[in-house]
């Protein structure tokens, strides 16, 4: 089963899209399985803008620099600015090596 990343804010989730018809998986539901129109009722509930690409795959680069976006954040709000500009690196050499690829 070929399993990927998809861009919903606020909630990581991956998606099975080698059918027809997607299923995702909610990794902070124990792995519930979600049909599309489930996930588009959840959209539609949740005041997400750009409803439609939050069920799109995402690249691996997009992941890791989202992780480590909100690890930024949560290291800003400990006060610990060392850990937060580590991080805060990662995301642009991720965002670079993104650019670069897209580019190519």
């Amino acid at each position: 089963m070929d399993l990927e990343p998809i861009g919903l804010p606020g909630r990581f989730m991956v998606g099975c899209f080698s059918d027809d018809q997607p299923f995702y998986l909610d990794a902070w539901s124990g792995g519930k399985i979600l049909e599309l129109e489930q996930m588009e009722n959840y959209l539609e509930h949740s005041s997400i803008e750009d409803s439609g690409s939050a069920l799109l795959p995402v690249t691996v680069g997009e992941t890791l620099c989202r992780g480590c976006r909100n690890l930024v954040h949560h290291f800003r709000l400990a006060k610990d600015q060392e850990k937060s500009d580590l991080f805060s690196d990662f995301v642009k050499e991720f965002e670079r090596v993104q650019k670069l690829a897209s580019n190519a």
